[in-house]
């Protein structure tokens, strides 16, 4: 452990223009290397594809921002082959030979950090973790449930939907209104998941829209997820910037409604034992695995999160586009009419057609493969990472570490599978009159559309019974009339619809936005921590009772006498004794309790007590994150007076325990946590406690990091939101006020609750830089506001420049008639007409 203060070092013998000079020359270095290896020296240098994608993720970047990657992948592997280069170490490939390989069921390939930014830094979910370990062992808790031979047993909750469904197509027909199918479609895959998870659908067909925000949330997820993925490094900053300002999330809003449906489902009455597991939401199987130990809470919100999140889009984006082939080609639809209505004259299906009967209708089932085949909802690579000694594909020996993936939309195209048709929709290529070795060939690699090997979608039998479904009971009822004859233009980010080119430069201008709304706002608050003192809330002499007496009769005791203190375990340091045995020597039991938390037992208490938080605390990337957290916790649970190991008591604490909370004024700004009571379940530490999780993120030193996720920054900026909201008022027990100890009650004088013995560290050489900073704030404060002036402007040039083409300009063009379709044209918006087929 290293003293703080250290006074010489190498860095604040440097002067600044010798520091810049050395970072220049290392920044140039190293690009030159890059580009030198890229061009001279890589072992894969050959492998063709676009020049800049040899140099920079940029390239990589601008496609997915266009929404043009899953057509340039195909284009590519089209002109180069087999293998193409899309980034400088990622590799795309269309052939099933390199699939198989690539997406093994040995798990010897594991996903790339492109993967992470589908979950929060701190806390993986079954689809962003790149531990194959992890992954195997939540997906195996879960698999049964999501067997086919379960989720036929939800064909009720489907047929509910589906009724919901047909009856608003009705009347839309009735009407001759004209609908958005693909966003109506949407909303009837959400109603349906939340039917089969929650046993409560979200009325989004009933009321013709989304009124909880909650496929934008869900859909800019998925978004954001295909962007920032390709730059994984900046995931945890971005995550940290929108929780510091407080922006609303797809995961926040799904994490709400697995916490209040977790609470519904774990009522006594839903728990019978001898209720029909057949009968109940999927939720409620998943809590009687998580009561038989059999899965945890990690379980349940990759169900809840997985099936509403990815499993609503996905299928939505395949309805919406098996809808548009089979009414864009009429000799399809035909076919697939005259097999329902020949199959319901021998009275071999119903109304509502059942699943089963829906499996026999072979040529429905070659329509979904050959939508799942020409529009595979993915619409870009699936990149997995080269093992240990490296291995073949397309005939060449690629080195480990490398990154390797397949596109669904380059192999479904490959001519070689599937002939020179490649790019139409013909669903007799699955029927087996074409041959079964073909067609045994088009399938497996159709399969593809959810993925394959080990990560293959474990939701995909959810998605298949309700295409199966519904289909046919929309085809044989309905007639859908296009608004226009063009075909549409795609638009893709990993594979959520994005409905207008407009999208690219919001996102564009809403991240710069969001980066300069968050160095103002830091910067604000900094300020106003400086300037706001607290003095309105100060705890002053005069109101307390002089030194050695007892707490008057009129002064009520609030805070319970416990004092808490932190360690790794019960051997404390001879350092920090003196300082521990003051404050016991003036605060005895059985008056007062005592309580030192261990690693062990602050881990078992949030275990026990938070377990929400559990996660989030074992994740934390520096043991005194743990320790500045249960602080704040223990606190809020039991009440008392939290002490820092090396601060002693100078007199009885006793006078404080008339308050409802007290922290104490730090120099220069803000306040500290060395030294803080409460009573339990105090306003302002619940806020402090829920607070946590928004803040836990990763800065570039870790001194900052721990400051601002857990430390006295963070409590700082939670004091000054407190205040500034109006909670810190009240001072009885039932009060929202938090009381201040300034710094005279502090530094050892005669009337001083506390007293500072020696101080050790868990930081050094980034509080050298700091403190080098610190003095020369000046000349950093014109350097920053010049650098992020430049960088603003060169990241507008470079989108000018590279990301917009002039066939762009139009795109943006306003129409008659506006509409959100998947991975539909962002020039043409197609509308139907729906007509009752059975209207004269």
């Amino acid at each position: 452990m290293l003293n703080s203060e250290i006074q010489h070092s190498v860095l604040a013998n440097l002067s600044l223009k010798q520091i810049l000079a050395v970072a220049a020359m290392l920044l140039g270095a190293a690009v030159l290397y890059q580009f030198l290896h890229a061009l001279l020296i890589s072992p894969l240098k050959d492998i063709p594809g676009p020049f800049l994608a040899r140099f920079t993720r940029l390239w990589e970047l601008r496609q997915m921002v266009r929404g043009d990657s899953h057509d340039t992948l195909v284009d590519l592997h089209k002109k180069h082959g087999p293998v193409v280069r899309i980034s400088p170490n990622l590799y795309s490939f269309n052939s099933p030979a390199d699939q198989k390989k690539i997406y093994n069921h040995r798990a010897d390939l594991l996903k790339t950090p492109y993967y992470s930014a589908a979950g929060h830094p701190q806390r993986v979910n079954i689809f962003s973790t790149q531990d194959a370990a992890l992954h195997s062992d939540r997906k195996k808790a879960l698999a049964n449930l999501y067997s086919m031979s379960s989720m036929i047993h939800y064909e009720d909750a489907v047929d509910r939907m589906n009724k919901v469904c047909l009856r608003k197509y009705a009347e839309f027909a009735e009407k001759r209104k004209r609908v958005l199918v693909p966003e109506f479609m949407q909303a009837y895959a959400f109603d349906v998941i939340g039917e089969i998870t929650i046993n409560q659908n979200f009325g989004m067909m009933e009321n013709e829209g989304d009124m909880d925000g909650m496929i934008e949330l869900v859909q800019s997820a998925i978004r954001y997820q295909g962007t920032v993925g390709i730059l994984p490094e900046f995931h945890s900053w971005i995550v940290g910037i929108g929780g510091f300002l407080r922006l609303h999330n797809a995961g926040v809003l799904i994490e709400k409604i697995a916490n209040e449906t977790i609470r519904k489902f774990r009522q006594p009455e839903r728990m019978i034992e001898n209720q029909e597991p057949n009968s109940d939401p999927f939720i409620s199987k998943v809590l009687r695995l998580e009561a038989a130990g059999k899965a945890d809470r990690s379980n349940i919100m990759d169900a809840i999160g997985g099936n509403i999140a990815a499993g609503s889009d996905t299928t939505a984006i395949t309805l919406s586009a098996a809808l548009y082939y089979l009414y864009r080609t009429p000799r399809a639809l035909m076919a697939l009419r005259k097999e329902i209505d020949e199959a319901e004259k021998a009275g071999n299906i119903s109304d509502p057609v059942s699943f089963k009967e829906a499996r026999e209708l072979s040529y429905l089932q070659a329509v979904i493969q050959e939508t799942l085949r020409l529009h595979p909802a993915v619409g870009y690579v699936l990149p997995r990472k080269v093992p240990a000694g490296g291995m073949e594909l397309a005939g060449r020996h690629f080195p480990e570490g490398t990154s390797v993936g397949v596109s669904a939309w380059a192999l479904h195209q490959n001519a070689e599978v599937y002939g020179q048709d490649a790019s139409e929709f013909r669903p007799e290529r699955f029927l087996g009159n074409e041959g079964s070795s073909k067609n045994q060939t088009a399938s497996l690699a159709s399969s593809f559309a959810f993925g394959a090997g080990t990560r293959t979608c474990i939701g995909k039998n959810i998605s298949l019974l309700e295409m199966t479904k519904v289909l046919p009971q929309i085809v044989r009822k309905f007639d859908l009339v296009f608004e226009s004859d063009e075909p549409w233009e795609l638009y893709t980010t990993w594979f959520s619809p994005i409905a207008n080119m407009r999208r690219a430069v919001l996102i564009f201008l809403i991240v710069n936005l969001a980066v300069i709304a968050f160095l103002v706002h830091s910067v604000w608050t900094l300020l106003e921590l400086l300037v706001i003192n607290g003095i309105e809330d100060a705890i002053t002499r005069q109101e307390l009772p002089p030194i050695g007496s007892e707490i008057d009769d009129d002064r009520t005791q609030m805070i319970p006498k416990i004092i808490h203190q932190t360690y790794v375990n019960t051997s404390i340091p001879q350092v920090w004794q003196e300082a521990q045995q003051s404050c016991l020597e003036r605060h005895k039991e059985p008056e007062w309790e005592y309580k030192l938390w261990t690693d062990k037992m602050s881990v078992e208490f949030i275990a026990a007590e938070y377990p929400d938080f559990l996660e989030t605390f074992e994740n934390y990337q520096f043991p005194i994150q743990r320790a500045d957290a249960i602080r704040y916790f223990v606190l809020n649970h039991y009440g008392g007076i939290y002490i820092d190991l090396d601060d002693g008591c100078n007199r009885s604490l006793d006078p404080l325990l008339s308050y409802p909370a007290f922290v104490r004024k730090t120099v220069p700004t803000g306040v500290s946590n060395d030294a803080m009571g409460a009573v339990p379940h105090h306003p302002f530490f619940e806020r402090v406690i829920e607070e946590l999780q928004n803040y836990d993120r990763t800065w570039f030193l870790p001194y900052i990091t721990v400051m601002a996720s857990t430390g006295p920054l963070f409590l700082s900026i939670i004091w000054r939101h407190y205040s500034d909201e109006g909670f810190n008022v009240g001072d009885g027990a039932d009060g929202g006020r938090i009381r201040i100890i300034f710094p005279d009650e502090y530094n050892n004088n005669p009337w001083s609750f506390f007293t500072h013995h020696l101080g050790n560290s868990w930081h050094g050489y980034d509080v050298q830089l700091i403190f080098w900073m610190a003095r020369n704030w000046v000349l950093l404060t014109v350097i920053g506001f010049v650098a992020g002036g430049g960088a603003l402007f060169g990241g507008w040039w470079y989108y000018n420049r590279y990301f917009l083409s002039p066939a762009d300009v139009p795109r943006w063009k306003t129409q008659s008639i506006r509409q959100r379709i998947p991975f539909w044209s962002r020039r043409t918006r197609n509308e139907y007409e729906l007509v009752n087929r059975h209207e004269p």
